[in-house]
């Protein structure tokens, strides 16, 4: 009895195994990117958080470098708004090092993104903030009307 089921399993998994592998593939195929993608976005979060620390160090360059590859991170999940707020917090890691057009190139591509995006609570935050962020490096580069008028923006948000 029990040969005659094994014989049977055997028949059947031959007669199917070609669409059983398929399967396995078809679902492999989707189950792969998804957790692919939440490795990188948990790396991604990871890499800010890792940021923040390197920034309050002073250690300027290796902060820059978690935030843009956390930016990239985001960018590549199109997550736009965490993608505006690396990049916004790019911007003064660069200013530390005196690489104004860095930051300069970093905010204006933060702001940029968070015009397209529609309006939220979060968007609303992170583009006053970015506004915050271009004031002060316009502040820096001594373009002053420029920082007032961009603060007065921020504040009419």
């Amino acid at each position: 009895m029990v040969k005659k089921n094994t014989a049977s399993a055997k028949k059947i998994l031959r007669k199917h195994s070609k669409k059983l592998i398929a399967f396995l593939f078809l679902i492999s195929m989707t189950i792969t990117p998804v957790i692919a993608q939440n490795y990188s976005q948990q790396n991604a979060f990871q890499l800010t958080s890792q940021a923040t620390k390197l920034y309050q160090l002073r250690k300027w360059q290796e902060a820059a470098e978690s935030w843009q590859k956390a930016a990239d991170i985001f960018a590549s999940q199109e997550d736009k708004l965490n993608q505006a707020m690396a990049l916004s917090n790019l911007s003064p890691t660069y200013q530390q090092q005196g690489k104004w057009q860095e930051a300069k190139i970093a905010i204006e591509e933060s702001i940029s993104i968070l015009e397209t995006q529609p309006n939220s609570n979060e968007k609303q935050l992170l583009l006053s903030q970015s506004l915050d962020v271009q004031g002060k490096l316009q502040q820096e580069i001594g373009q002053y009307q420029n920082a007032l008028e961009t603060w007065q923006k921020a504040r009419g948000l």
